[in-house]
């Protein structure tokens, strides 16, 4: 391997280990190689201000402070009052209804890490008060809060679409049916699990009037993936449009219709937001950066020429592509 790629991806490896944010890891790991390859320091800088200068990726801090509003907010509990009276009466109510949230609120966030503090936070000391062990709680949100990525709008599908040229409508499209089988394997494995180890308590069946009032009460948190996913697909709004649109719509509701919204709760949202988008955008300008040193030293044709040398079969290619996605969101 060339040695300007052996020092990088060393160096990122390194990093890794020493626990270095991700972002400040790829960002000095290229620096690193282009100091080997003799490549001007202004490549780094011209890398990751292209990367940023994206129509398409303003829709992610739009929907992580739409997000985060709903989250300190009053729409998650409403959420919460839906699921108990869908699911709360099966085997193991608590944990199909902390993945039945988490599905209906990753279609208001987009992000896994809200979805998780959304409903993890509620749910999490509720399932040990019904006598759920917080291993299992804990795991139960934290695998249903990564709904939050295959529900559109999900930050991650803006991401990819908008680095990878691809229409990230039709990215949110052809998640829907994975994103729900998805969580109803979580419920069945949580079903099983909650029958063999006997978690749990069994509790009655709400009643339908229970049921008509929990969803009107959450009228607000049901409307916002109809506007928002409605104008997507309508063709009537951007992503990015309908991420600004989902804070105005947020803030409105939470502001004059729940009056939950104080100014001290407003600013918190902010400076929450603001950490999390820097976060984001440093990986992601970075990790463009990265990108640019793999494709001018041809690490892409070495990696295909490996893999094709393995098989040329498309099932055993996709196999062993996941088999390292795997492996790389295991440290990633």
């Amino acid at each position: 391997m060339d040695p300007v790629l052996l020092t990088t991806f060393g160096t990122l490896i390194v990093l890794l280990i020493f626990t270095v944010p991700i972002g400040v890891s790829i960002g000095t790991a290229v620096f690193m190689g282009m100091m080997v390859g003799g490549l001007p320091p202004v490549f780094l800088a011209q890398k990751m201000y292209s990367a940023l200068d994206s129509f398409p990726l303003l829709a992610v801090p739009f929907f992580i402070v739409a997000g985060d509003i709903m989250q300190k907010g009053t729409i998650a509990n409403s959420l919460l009052a839906v699921s108990r009276c869908l699911v709360g009466h099966i085997k193991g109510g608590m944990a199909h209804i902390s993945i039945l949230t988490s599905l209906f609120y990753g279609a208001l966030s987009g992000s896994a890490a809200a979805t998780v503090a959304a409903v993890g936070g509620i749910m999490i000391p509720a399932m040990e008060k019904e006598g759920y062990p917080k291993e299992f709680a804990t795991a139960v949100n934290s695998t249903s809060g990564c709904l939050g990525i295959m529900i559109p709008p999900s930050i991650p599908l803006i991401l990819f679409g908008s680095t990878a040229g691809v229409s990230i409508s039709d990215l949110f499209v052809a998640t829907i049916v994975p994103g729900i089988l998805m969580g109803c394997a979580l419920m069945l494995v949580s079903y099983v699990i909650c029958v063999r180890r006997k978690y749990g308590k069994t509790v009655a069946r709400a009643k339908f009037a229970e049921m008509m009032k929990a969803l009107y009460e959450a009228k607000w948190a049901i409307m916002v993936p109809v506007i928002v996913l409605g104008g997507i697909y309508g063709g009537i709004t951007t992503p990015t449009e309908a991420g600004a649109i989902a804070v105005v719509y947020a803030l409105f509701v939470e502001v004059f219709i729940t009056r939950s919204m104080t100014r001290k709760l407003f600013f918190e949202i902010i400076k929450s937001s603001v950490r999390i988008n820097a976060a984001i955008f440093l990986v992601v300008a970075s990790a463009t950066a990265l990108g640019q040193i793999m494709m001018y030293y041809n690490l892409s044709a070495a990696v295909l020429d490996t893999i094709m040398g393995i098989s040329t079969n498309k099932v055993v290619i996709m196999a062993l592509i996941l088999v390292v996605l795997l492996i790389l969101g295991t440290f990633l």
